[in-house]
């Protein structure tokens, strides 16, 4: 269960406070595990995938005035498929 720092309880489409911008809580992916079945009476262990909350943020803006933020892009990588020297 994903709960904020006063221990209240997170659901899908809650607003949430974080770091000085409110956010809606747009999935909650939580306890998964990959293997740790029983087999033969010995138990395997498994590997626990971290927990991810997915955000969405909506943020105001004039069309007319500059935004204030910039779009960050990968550099474009050389061609893949030429042989190094």
């Amino acid at each position: 269960m994903a709960k904020d720092i006063l221990g209240n309880t997170l659901k899908i489409g809650d607003k949430l406070f974080f770091q000085g911008v409110v956010y809606d809580v747009e999935d909650i992916q939580e306890n998964r595990l990959i293997g740790g079945k029983t087999m033969t009476g010995k138990s395997i262990q498994g590997m626990k995938i971290p927990d991810a909350l997915t955000l969405r943020v909506t943020l105001p803006f004039d069309s007319n005035q500059p935004f204030n933020g910039f779009v960050v892009k990968n550099p474009e990588q050389p061609n893949q498929d030429a042989k190094p020297n």
